[in-house]
């Protein structure tokens, strides 16, 4: 049904109407059904039983026809729209993440670089060989990467912990509750502190007001509602400390003196 909608609508529209109309959903729909009809057509005409790997990746494109609707529903568009004005800020915060992890691998590689074999008794008879842990060490940088995201993630982190600590020393056990406290607490909770901001991007029909949307989130009945005065108050001071103009100038001047 898909392949023969395709082969109605390129004829009619064109292959330039057809890729400009809708840029982001007729490609979409092309890719998907020019790998989905072989497929199709391997695994119910070619194929007298359907290898695993072929049965997946049908199942994977059938549902990916699915994401060509999630447009038309205006709440995934104000995600769309949230998530894209919180790139910038996400990207920072990657940035930043990444460099910490860049720092904590070197270190890791320096101190302890080559020592975690399968000759070492300590290791050889722990929990970390009995899991196979093996592939996470620091004896290369990309291995003490994948170490740190899985320290990050806490999979297991108590098991490579505990043995290193046993077997290279009390530092470890500190470095790694440094790295937890810098990662897992102060970068996890500010990326957090960014989704939720995210979140309150209001949509291009709403006034943009954070105090109301703050006041929205934390709603309890100590908190009291704003009166119309203390609404055209605050409007009035929006108006006035967002003019570029040097009256405005003088204005935001006059306000910054009279507070107390």
């Amino acid at each position: 049904v898909y392949g023969l909608e395709l082969a109605l609508e390129l004829p009619l529209r064109g292959w330039s109407r057809f890729l400009t109309d809708q840029p982001l959903q007729n490609p979409f729909d092309l890719g998907t059904i020019s790998l989905l009809l072989p497929l199709e057509i391997y695994v119910y005409l070619g194929a007298e039983e359907c290898p695993g790997s072929a049965c997946r990746a049908l199942l994977l494109l059938r549902g990916l026809r699915v994401l060509r609707c999630l447009h038309k529903l205006p709440s995934m568009q104000k995600l769309v729209l949230q998530t894209y004005h919180a790139l910038g800020s996400f990207t920072s915060v990657a940035g930043f993440l990444f460099i910490v992890f860049y720092v904590f691998a070197q270190f890791g590689v320096a101190a302890l670089g080559g020592q975690v074999r399968t000759s070492n008794p300590i290791l050889a008879d722990s929990d970390y060989a009995s899991n196979d842990f093996w592939a996470l060490n620091f004896n290369d940088f990309l291995s003490g990467m994948l170490l740190l995201w899985a320290q990050l993630v806490n999979n297991n982190a108590n098991v490579w912990v505990t043995d290193f600590t046993a077997a290279f020393g009390q530092w470890v056990w500190v470095a790694f509750l440094f790295f937890d406290l810098l990662c897992g607490l102060v970068i996890l909770n500010i990326l957090l502190a960014l989704i939720i901001d995210a979140m309150m991007v209001p949509d291009s029909d709403e006034e943009w007001d954070r105090e109301d949307q703050l006041r929205k989130m934390f709603d309890t009945p100590s908190l009291q509602p704003l009166g119309e005065e203390h609404k055209q108050l605050r409007k009035a001071l929006r108006a006035i400390f967002s003019e570029p103009s040097p009256e405005a100038a003088r204005r935001r001047a006059t306000v910054q003196q009279a507070q107390p």
